[in-house]
């Protein structure tokens, strides 16, 4: 087939099922009103593909935006009307409630667009304003395999037939594979999640059914398939993109990986992003991960003519190829996330998927809407977030409430309020008796403690709300039960105790307290210890008055002023930007003298975004102009050096001691993020919204040269008018996912805007080198043109809109 280059023709092919009708895609879109044809120049499948995929990436940042909300959802219309459908369609989706995206399979490269194309989310968006009050909208994928052919590839067993997942009475053969190689295998553990996913099966231990493969090789992974045929298999892990970066945290930059035939080091294969695969990581023979290749994971599967009913991947970023690819192989379906997912929400919606698939009689999408609507419930889930379902037979949904098996109490439209014990309880099994690996008794406990402390922690991160627990979830394990319990929380901290205490009823059948638990931080020591120290945090809890837990563990608590360079702790780095510091008051005083020459103003001062209402080239200026005042009177007036870190004692390489504002002006020294830091916290004083870039073994502040570019940055707009296709598909491909709403990874994104003159770095360790604001400004434009040296930025001003305040620091920190 000749296929455009922008998947238009492929869209022609495509279609939205409903129970009761089906809705054709076109190329052809409604032509908004009030437009010149002549003019009008529709969007294309890829570049909608390419810029969805971006949104929702980013989606940290402007999730807590009503405006930007509100303009995603037109957005989403807007595409949907490209694509063929009017208002009159969406709403009728809507009311559906379920929707079966349908296109078609030939090769691999032939729509790929269409795949990577955040159905759910766009959909979820465009028929938000015609659901209020009305049922969830969930929504599948129906990938056609075998459109237009007279034989499908698979040969599936009779119980299995693709004809219809109307519902089965099996007893299928369950392979649960764990694969965390090379570093991982030394952090990472899928016991807990292994002991949940056979409970939920209502398997033993020892039952011929169940087979566990810890960390295989590709081989082994193609050997066990062959012999053991299994028809469910469980896949936990790492995909290409997120194990990239967890290799790192586990091993060092230099932790070797191999791709292809060719071995590489982490820092190496993380520079080169675009060279990186989407697939997942297995182990090579001699112990090293591996990446491996969709179509390479699907060979495995199916060795031995095996067609798999159902492969759920618990791995991010796997909705898009990994899973779909899948299916040509011979997988009847499969399910997998659009990027990001929480990891205990991830086993809790695979716990409730499969617990539904049995007692459903194995009527897969049932089973999906069911669970899926179990997670929605969950205060924790993060809006945005999605899971998709792939199927290589018809998805169609049923066309009433007759089709869903009326004995086991879930209907395909599920009406049940949140917590509403008439739906499934997790981890039980039909006859009510707990299914959780350690409960097996005749006398079951109603309550599952989920709890996994802390090993290390400082002040930053008790400041900014970051829990004392790595896991803190409680689960009903008994259906109809609403046990009591009493919660104590503990962190001492020599003489003194920073205790939570809460009472509660466990109607709900998970509740997870992670983000709940917070301690005061009144206690002196806390803010100003200046060594680690060893620490304990106490915990019980006890249900129904009977004490279940009663434990202390230890806690080494880091000083106030070491900050961790990591995936968990980076982000805490805008509380050290302290601009009530008395130097930085010192520092805007003495640059009021320069703002006044260097503005040719004698009544010029720090007007901030104020001097610039709009963002011409003038005004921009004008904001330039104020942070030149701030270099010089630093320059003149601090004569600075530079110096290493002072000592963090940490077996962590990713540690350091940050110098305060006043301690840089008192010992005139400071590390290259001291200084980005401390002019950071400079600019936030006069109301110029600061950044600070994060490099390979480097950091250096920048601004906002308007306050108009950051917002259209937290809303994921486009960084200019420009349909930049390389830099965009660069950013959709790479698994970049927003860590947190001030803290960005993406270098293309940044690349931009840096480009365009929106956002303007300045190196600061040129302070130290006596040189002028114009040449700081270029070398800081130099040291971020390499995606291999950047790690990320995180924006100050955003930070603080989420109560990420400065650390109220006691005295100078030498």
């Amino acid at each position: 087939m000749n296929e455009r280059s922008d998947g238009s023709s492929f869209l022609d092919r495509m279609a939205i099922v409903t129970a009761g009708r089906r809705y054709p895609l076109s190329s052809r879109p409604l032509q908004p009103e009030g437009v010149d044809p002549a003019s009008y120049r529709p969007a294309s499948l890829a570049a909608e593909a390419r810029r969805w995929s971006y949104v929702l990436r980013s989606r940290e940042r402007w999730r807590d935006s009503a405006d930007a909300l509100a303009m995603h959802q037109r957005d989403a219309m807007a595409t949907l009307n490209a694509f063929g459908l009017d208002e009159a369609a969406v709403r009728e989706m809507a009311v559906a409630g379920h929707l079966v995206v349908e296109m078609p399979y030939e090769v691999e490269n032939v729509g790929w667009d269409g795949r990577t194309f955040p159905w759910e989310f766009v959909l979820s968006r465009a028929t938000r304003p015609f659901r209020r009050g009305g049922p969830q909208l969930t929504v599948m994928r129906h990938l056609a395999v075998d459109a237009g052919r007279r034989k499908g590839r698979a040969r599936w067993p009779p119980e299995f037939a693709p004809q219809a997942f109307s519902g089965r009475r099996l007893a299928p053969r369950v392979l649960f594979v764990q694969s965390f190689p090379g570093a991982l295998a030394q952090t990472y553990d899928a016991q807990q999640e292994q002991e949940r996913m056979r409970a939920a099966f209502d398997m033993a231990a020892d039952d011929a059914r169940w087979r566990v493969l810890d960390t295989p090789t590709l081989d082994e992974l193609r050997k066990t398939c062959e012999g053991f045929k299994p028809e469910i298999v469980h896949f936990t892990g790492c995909d290409s993109h997120q194990g990239l970066v967890l290799l790192r945290e586990c091993g060092g930059e230099d932790a070797r990986i191999t791709m292809g035939t060719a071995e590489w080091t982490v820092a190496e294969l993380l520079g080169q992003a675009e060279t990186v695969f989407d697939g997942c990581l297995l182990r090579r023979e001699d112990g090293l991960a591996t990446m491996v290749r969709p179509q390479q994971l699907a060979s495995a599967l199916v060795a031995g003519r095996n067609a798999p009913f159902f492969v759920g991947l618990n791995v991010w970023n796997s909705a898009a190829r990994l899973a779909p690819m899948l299916l040509p192989a011979g997988v009847l379906a499969s399910m997998g996330f659009q990027d990001s997912f929480d990891d205990s929400l991830s086993e809790y919606f695979f716990e409730n998927l499969y617990g539904r698939l049995r007692l459903l009689d194995w009527c897969l999408p049932i089973a999906f809407d069911s669970a899926w609507a179990e997670v929605r419930r969950q205060v924790d889930l993060v809006p945005g977030t999605g899971i998709a379902l792939w199927a290589r037979a018809p998805l169609t949904p049923p066309r009433g409430r007759e089709s869903a098996p009326r004995a086991v109490g879930v209907e395909w439209r599920s009406t049940a309020p949140p917590g509403d014990k008439a739906t499934l309880a997790p981890a039980t099994v039909s006859d009510g008796r707990p299914s959780a690996p350690s409960s097996r008794s005749s006398r079951p406990s109603p309550v599952e403690l989920l709890v996994t402390p802390k090993t290390e922690i400082n002040y930053a991160e008790l400041h900014n709300h970051r829990p004392l627990f790595d896991r803190f979830e409680l689960r009903c394990t008994v259906p109809d039960a609403v046990p009591r319990l009493h919660i104590v929380v503990e962190l001492h901290v020599g003489p003194e105790r920073a205790r939570y205490e809460c009472e509660i009823e466990l109607s709900a059948p998970r509740v997870n307290l992670l983000k709940r638990i917070q301690v005061p931080l009144t206690a002196a020591l806390m803010r100003t210890v200046s060594e680690a120290v060893l620490s304990t945090l106490f915990v019980q809890i006890t249900v129904d008055g009977l004490a279940v837990l009663t434990d202390t563990y230890p806690l080494r608590l880091l000083p106030v002023d070491q900050w961790r360079d990591n995936l968990s702790s980076g982000k805490w780095l805008p509380s050290f930007v302290l601009p009530r510091d008395p130097a930085i008051q010192r520092a805007v005083s003495a640059a009021q003298r320069y703002v006044r020459v260097i503005r040719d103003d004698p009544s010029a001062g720090f007007e901030g975004y104020q001097s610039a209402p709009s963002p011409d080239e003038d005004a921009l200026d004008n904001i330039d102009l104020q942070v030149e005042a701030i270099w010089a009177a630093l320059l003149h007036e601090w004569q600075l050096g530079y110096i290493n870190p002072p000592p963090a004692y940490s077996a962590h390489l990713d540690s350091q001691r940050l110098r305060t504002p006043s301690a840089i002006h008192d010992s005139r020294m400071g590390t290259c993020i001291d200084l980005a830091a401390m002019f950071a916290a400079c600019l936030e004083l006069v109301d110029i919204y600061p950044v600070i870039f994060l490099l390979k073994g480097h950091a250096l502040p920048g601004y906002w040269r308007h306050s108009s570019f950051q917002s259209a940055f937290r809303a994921a707009l486009p960084a200019g008018r420009d349909d930049d296709a390389d830099t965009e598909r660069d950013a959709a491909d790479t698994g970049k996912v927003q860590r947190a709403p001030w803290w960005t990874i993406d270098h293309a994104s940044v690349w931009k805007l840096i480009r365009e003159g929106r956002l303007a770095p300045i190196e600061t360790v040129r302070l130290t080198e006596h040189c002028g604001f114009r040449e700081a400004r270029q070398a800081g434009i130099d040291a971020l043109r390499e995606a291999a040296d950047f790690d990320s930025i995180l924006d100050i001003a955003t930070a603080r809109e989420h109560l990420i305040t400065p650390l109220p620091i006691i005295g100078d920190r030498p």
